[in-house]
């Protein structure tokens, strides 16, 4: 992530998404906010590029158009609900909780990804199997995954236990209140308690080691060490947003 990306990065994403009704502009998710400072550095490089979550295909007109040269393409179950379809980009119809399809996906197209972010479902499910699939397949020194809609997560029926509040008044934006009785990440199963695992994951060197750098790992040690133990480089959670940075 460039710190120093210029504030014109945003206005220029900011007006794609606008332009193309994506939610993740600043109308209702603000993602677009987030993702310049991490996005416009990198935008004019031939990357290769994966969203999970096509639904009408908003999306997929803000990402050719900030991605000039990118690789790009989108999976969902079903295109029931597609209206942009596009010759530039490549359309694929997989169930993401699916191990099986995940891997046929990556045989057929390969890999690495340098960017894949999971829009799809939000189910637990989908999530921890779309990122137990795809990681592997994440370009090493500077691949970024991202997971959206993390607040989905806190919400019963997608490994939460929020519920809606029944105060009869919403808030300003008119969005009902939610009464989120237990944090999600003490519900086994969710989405953010595998992320929140993941950061053992992170920190695993300096726990057993009580020093930061990987010198000190022992060959013993590295045989005890996760794929994401050894690859994660650090993770960034934001609001309803979690990048994971490959290292």
């Amino acid at each position: 992530m460039d710190n120093e990306t210029p504030q014109h990065e945003y206005a220029l994403l900011e007006q794609m998404a606008s332009a193309s009704g994506t939610d993740k502009g600043a109308r209702i998710h603000n993602y677009t906010g987030v993702y310049y400072r991490y996005f416009g550095p990198i935008r004019h490089k031939a990357l290769k590029f994966l969203e999970i979550g096509l639904f009408k295909g908003s999306s997929v007109k803000m990402w050719e158009h900030y991605f000039p040269n990118a690789e790009l393409h989108f999976v969902d179950i079903t295109g029931e609900y597609l209206e942009y379809r596009s010759s530039r980009s490549k359309y694929h119809f997989l169930d993401q909780s699916n191990m099986t399809q995940l891997r046929e996906f990556i045989a057929e197209n390969g890999g690495p990804f340098d960017i894949i972010i999971d829009d799809g479902g939000h189910m637990p499910n989908q999530i921890i199997t779309s990122f137990q699939a795809l990681f592997p397949f994440l370009s090493a020194n500077g691949g970024i995954y991202v997971v959206e809609d993390l607040h989905s997560a806190y919400w019963y029926g997608f490994g939460g236990t929020g519920v809606l509040a029944s105060s009869g008044k919403n808030n300003s934006n008119d969005v009902p209140l939610l009464n989120v009785t237990t944090s999600a990440h003490e519900t086994p199963g969710s989405a953010i308690h595998f992320l929140k695992n993941l950061l053992d994951e992170v920190n695993f060197v300096g726990a057993n080691t009580a020093y930061g750098s990987a010198s000190f790992v022992t060959p013993e040690l590295r045989q005890n060490m996760t794929e994401y133990a050894q690859h994660i480089e650090s993770m960034h959670f934001y609001n309803s947003l979690c990048f994971i940075m490959k290292k």
